[in-house]
């Protein structure tokens, strides 16, 4: 019976890794602006300042002081905001003005405000999550301050969203949160999704423990699941993609500068995730943990096939099923006559691929033969090693083949295609 019910998983419960750029910068549109005051920017850097200490000591009116009396939508979504950060086991918050940064608002935002002279700024908020993060998290936020007679305001944090130049938005900023928690899962959930929330704590926890017997250092072994409304989950992962195959996706924040990313999350599609029995919630969550795991070690040089086919590798390790029952599809796709191809690229993981179960499938046997030819150990090392290599992807696994398993890349992929149709291809009866 598993074997039936994995082909459908397979089908919609499949996570990949999305990374949003945490400080863009369009220098085309931003512009040093002198005539503000050294006193202008004292005042609005107050203001940010006032609202970090405000969350830390729980003044809710501390919070909303700085407020523009005349924007009483953007009042009302910060009275949200407070309430719903109340809630998550903040250790550090913060909100730092970039003052050399004047962004142009809109034509259509400018006129709201008339004669009224506005700044937009953009601003980093950092923050950190108690026991889920080994450092904080720098989100970008593009601000509007609005003078009101000698004294200024924050009035928005929306008015630059028809360009490419958006605030970072967390569940917490979108609508009203409940979370539940154990001791190393957070779940953080929109109020009607509460069931759903409850079985991702139960599985997170199986998951993570499975994770850590595989990947056992570099990150907490904690992790934040993210339950949000359907119609939210494409903002939330800042995602163009189709996601109707997608029930999940790891997010996480990455600076321009390269540094390691942060404050990672787990993002769950509850149209997805529900279609998933309890095993294939499991999969799918000690996979998508897997990426919360490795994620300090990720990098650019990964490729995807790597990153996701690892991901799958331990999801699977301990399931007990076979090549065939797990990549079915794949299986079909041979019986077919469909030829196997290179090893997946990175535009095969699209959402709107009609192959995605396939192109995953490939991945994961990848990932299955390094194993088999240098154990889960040289697996590892192997991850490790293509992701700190500080090339491009195809140079990256050349060396971490040669190293490893003593191969050129053209003997690993001839080596892979045999190794999936022998896995994949029926015994004759």
């Amino acid at each position: 019976m598993a074997s039936v019910v994995i082909a459908v998983q397979l089908a919609l419960g499949i996570g990949f890794l999305v990374a949003r750029l945490s400080a863009p910068v369009d220098e085309s549109s931003a512009s040093v602006e002198p005539s503000y005051s050294a006193q202008a920017y004292a005042q609005m850097q107050g203001i940010l300042t006032s609202r970090g200490v405000a969350l830390t000591r729980r003044s809710k009116a501390a919070f909303l002081a700085g407020i523009d009396p005349a924007s009483t939508a953007f009042r009302a979504t910060q009275e949200r905001l407070y309430d719903n950060l109340g809630k998550l086991p903040f250790s550090t918050l913060s909100y730092v003005l970039d003052s050399s940064q004047r962004l142009r608002l809109p034509a259509a935002a400018a006129a709201h405000y008339g004669a009224a002279h506005t700044y937009v700024g953009l601003v980093q908020f950092t923050s950190a999550l108690t026991g889920f993060d080994l450092v904080p998290s720098v989100e970008v936020q593009y601000l509007t301050f609005v003078q009101r007679g000698t004294r200024w305001y924050l009035a928005a944090d929306s008015d630059l969203d028809s360009t490419d130049q958006r605030t970072t938005r967390g569940l917490w900023d979108l609508a009203p949160i409940d979370t539940l928690t154990s001791e190393n899962v957070a779940v953080v959930y929109a109020p009607d999704q509460r069931a759903l929330a409850a079985q991702c704590l139960a599985a997170a926890q199986r998951a993570v423990r499975r994770v850590a017997a595989v990947w056992s250092t570099g990150w907490t072994h904690e992790v934040v699941i993210i339950v949000p409304e359907p119609s939210m989950v494409a903002q939330l992962t800042s995602s163009g993609s189709d996601l109707t195959q997608i029930a999940a996706m790891t997010t996480a924040e990455t600076t321009g500068a390269g540094g390691p990313p942060t404050g990672t999350r787990v993002v769950i599609n509850p149209p997805a995730f529900r279609t998933l029995s309890r095993f294939g919630a499991d999969v799918l969550l000690t996979h998508e943990i897997t990426h919360v795991a490795a994620r300090r070690t990720t990098s650019q040089s990964t490729p995807l096939w790597l990153a996701e086919g690892f991901a799958d590798y331990v999801g699977y390790l301990s399931t007990g099923l076979s090549a065939r029952s797990v990549a079915r599809e794949l299986a079909a796709d041979l019986a077919a006559g469909r030829p196997l191809g290179d090893l997946p690229l990175q535009s095969d993981f699209d959402g709107s691929n009609p192959r995605l179960a396939s192109t995953y499938q490939k991945a994961w046997l990848a990932c299955r033969l390094i194993a088999a030819r240098a154990g889960q150990a040289g697996l590892i090392r192997f991850y490790r090693m293509v992701s700190e290599a500080g090339t491009d992807p195809d140079t990256a696994t050349a060396t971490g083949l040669r190293e490893v398993l003593g191969m050129t890349t053209p003997q690993f992929v001839a080596a892979w295609q045999s190794y999936v149709r022998a896995q994949l291809t029926p015994p004759r009866t």
